[in-house]
């Protein structure tokens, strides 16, 4: 009988190192052996000029999230099995809090429905959306169901969800505590909402108004204040979907100056622009924040390269083409897209393939580092013991974006036509096969909730920069 259960023979195989060739063999979900030599499986994949690399992370996605009254296009079905067939092994999802309802409550109910219906391991972020000491007390025994993170807006006032500093402050001092993190979602409410009433008057309701609404500056600003509250409570703490060169100037100064301050940014800051929004199918490129200009894009990538940004996400929020056209002003529709499948694809494709990353950075940027930050047992590297979550890479494959060649609910992609060179071709969760070729081929169900364990020094996410 074969010692293995899976084997990957003749890989290049990215490990925490760099590259090398190699061949995996696993045995019982984990990563049992790293060998020079081919290895004997009950099923073989052949990864002959090929690239394997951890499973992919994506921190940052919103299944079955209601904004009003619709419900984003992706349940933990259809959205794990769309994570799947981009590479993506485990996901992090949000229990928002209900405005004036229970925090515990909201994690518990999440976690219900994704250990029914999710192929793919998965962890969840708390949103904190209520200002009160019921709240504040409901953070420790989060905690110990196994979510050690916690979101705050410090905008969407009008959807009850906004954070005050004061609050925030007490909130990250328990967070510090517990050894969790906390995200911000920082755009300044006080700035967004003046815009806002300032367009509508002028009757400037296109979709460009969106944009215009959200300065960088706005950012900016939302990212220094909390910066200072991490430097001043020890909080860990990340700003999610980071979108303008001013705000990672900050966020780079408040390290700089002891805040333990992580920066997440996504690929639709890097490849979108906002003169999509002129078009009249504008509304399928708006999402919050906003895309900013030419050169906030290049100040990403190089924060990116250089390990100002710490790791990647997509803020995958999809609602299909007939909700998203059907605003007739900036400040009516519904912001997100779909993105979590094109992820590592488009981070592969513009960072590796056209020179930008190493392997060793993309691996960083799109799996090690989310794992280190939000303490995600034996997931993010290709290291023995480690779960057998990894993603095969066809460097040369090329593939242009359709929802037909996605496996989304959502019913179009902001990507259409794009041409991609590099592409997965091959899935394996806990060493389980779940796509391959572009066929998923995993079941829901299967994934389970992510062991989250430790707190993070700040110097263990110094990322891998070559």
């Amino acid at each position: 009988m074969p010692e293995f259960d899976v084997a990957i023979n003749h890989a290049t195989v990215v490990l925490p190192g760099g590259p090398v060739q190699a061949n995996l063999g696993i045995r019982l979900e984990r990563i049992a052996s790293i060998a020079s030599e081919p290895v004997e499986a009950r099923e073989t994949l052949d990864a002959q000029g090929k690239i394997v690399l951890p499973g992919g992370i994506d921190p940052h996605v919103h299944f079955r999230m209601y904004q009003g009254p619709m419900v984003t296009s992706d349940d933990y079905a259809t959205g794990s099995r769309s994570a799947a067939c981009g590479g993506v092994t485990t996901y992090i999802d949000f229990a928002v809090q209900p405005s004036g309802g229970s925090a515990l409550e909201a994690v518990q109910d999440r976690l219900s429905e994704a250990q029914r219906d999710s192929s793919i391991d998965f962890a969840f972020h708390a949103a904190l959306t209520t200002a009160t000491d019921a709240t504040l007390a409901d953070i420790e025994p989060i905690v110990a169901l196994g979510v050690r993170s916690f979101k705050f807006f410090l905008t969407y006032r009008a959807f009850g969800f906004y954070t005050d500093l004061g609050f925030l402050l007490e909130a990250m001092r328990e967070i510090a505590r517990l050894g969790g993190v906390a995200l911000i979602h920082a755009e300044n409410d006080e700035i967004l909402e003046h815009l806002k009433a300032r367009y509508l008057a002028e009757g400037r309701i296109g979709m460009r108004s969106l944009a215009l609404q959200r300065p960088d500056y706005a950012e900016e600003i939302a990212v220094a204040s909390t910066a200072t509250l991490a430097r001043e409570t020890g909080c860990n703490t990340a700003v999610v979907h980071l979108s303008s060169a001013r705000g990672l100037a900050a966020a780079v100064h408040a390290r700089t100056n002891g805040a333990p301050y992580w920066v997440e940014t996504c690929p639709q800051y890097l490849l979108l622009s906002q003169t999509q929004l002129d078009g009249a199918d504008g509304g399928l490129y708006t999402f919050t924040p906003t895309m900013k200009e030419p050169a906030d894009a290049d100040a990403i990538w190089s924060g990116i390269q250089n390990g100002d940004v710490t790791y990647a996400g997509s803020d995958h929020s999809p609602f299909d083409r007939l909700v998203k056209l059907g605003a007739t002003r900036f400040d009516m529709v519904y912001p997100g897209i779909p993105g979590t499948e094109t992820l590592l694809p488009l981070l592969f494709s513009e960072g590796v393939n056209s020179s930008r990353l190493s392997l060793e950075r993309f691996a960083s940027l799109t799996s090690g580092n989310a794992a280190r930050l939000f303490q995600l047992r034996h997931k993010g590297a290709i290291q023995l013991g480690y779960d057998a979550d990894l993603v095969v890479f066809d460097p040369g494959k090329e593939v242009i974006l359709s929802p037909a060649v996605l496996h989304s609910r959502c019913d179009y992609t902001p990507y259409d036509g794009r041409y991609l060179r590099g592409y997965p071709v091959a899935t394996l969760s806990r060493g389980e096969v779940v796509m391959r070729d572009g066929e998923f081929t995993g079941r829901a169900g299967r994934g389970r909730l992510v062991e989250r364990v430790g707190s993070v020094a700040p110097r263990e996410l110094k990322p891998v920069v070559a």
